[in-house]
């Protein structure tokens, strides 16, 4: 018989109940359970099963870039898109986005050539060699744009190729020019404090950001270098290395083809300048 814990409310009396099996057995399973989780997984030490988040995104990544590579890289009709209006006006916005930077907006050059004559530094200029140029990228610099995919880069081709006036086989020549029209961002010109730039982890990392999405391209995710200079060393071709320095630099451009990048405003130029400034201090 179960007795009575000499405990009692209001008339209400406790008997010492044991607690039941199978709630035990839950209580000794889940104690199991988290000791051999953390013989096997990451927690207090590596686990035997040498799992890592890190790795586990990387084979995600490449299991969907396997899924995916049939859509992304499927053949395109290339006839169909030299005078094609709606290929163009797509390649147009692909233009903006990924060549701007050295070519100019109007594609008249800069770091790299000019886009708007006839004269082709690389093959023909049919649109299956601008193709291959855009895929591949070239000997003096250029990086390569096969990550578009193939949809995309057929589409700036036909847009490049409109630019030249030319024409290809099974295409029509295009009568004028598409001129690249870049909206005026609005931008911040409110002054800087520099002092309070450099150094500081949440202005490196903002200025990262805008590293990647506006200065990558020329001088690699890295900043190793590709077209532009090495930016991780201590040496510098314009200044001192200073912030101030860098901001000039960033802001005006440079004399050998640099573009000038004040257009981001004077917020993201300090930000990506305290992140320049970042690598080449931690050599």
């Amino acid at each position: 018989m179960v007795e009575k814990i000499n405990h009692n409310a209001d008339g209400i009396e406790e008997y010492d109940n044991p607690v039941p099996k199978w709630l035990m057995f839950c209580l000794y399973g889940t104690i199991i359970f988290a000791v051999g989780y953390l013989i096997i997984y990451p927690g207090f030490w590596k686990g035997t099963a040498d799992w890592t988040q890190v790795k586990m995104y990387e084979e995600e990544m490449a299991e969907a870039d396997k899924k995916y590579a049939a859509f992304k890289n499927k053949p395109v009709d290339v006839s169909a898109l030299v005078g094609n209006a709606q290929a163009i006006a797509e390649g147009k916005s692909i233009f903006a986005a990924n060549c701007m930077p050295c070519h100019g907006a109007d594609a008249g050059g800069g770091i790299g050539p000019s886009l708007t004559d006839s004269e082709w530094l690389y093959g023909s200029g049919s649109i299956e060699d601008i193709i291959a140029t855009v895929t591949d990228g070239t000997a003096k610099g250029m990086p390569t744009f096969a990550s578009l995919g193939t949809g995309k880069t057929g589409k700036v081709s036909a847009f490049v190729l409109s630019l030249a006036q030319t024409g290809a086989p099974g295409g029509t020549a295009v009568a004028e020019p598409v001129v690249v029209e870049v909206a005026e961002p609005v931008v911040s010109d409110k002054p800087v404090d520099v002092s309070a730039l450099v150094g500081n982890a949440e202005v490196i990392a903002e200025g990262q950001k805008v590293f990647a999405a506006s200065c990558a391209m020329c001088h690699g995710a890295e900043a190793k270098g590709g077209i532009g200079p090495d930016l991780t060393d201590s040496e510098w071709s314009y200044g001192s290395g200073s912030i101030e320095d860098v901001i000039v630099t960033v802001t005006d451009g440079t004399a050998k083809g640099m573009p000038p990048m004040g257009s981001l405003g004077a917020d993201k130029v300090g930000n990506v300048s305290a992140f320049i400034v970042s690598l080449g201090a931690s050599e």
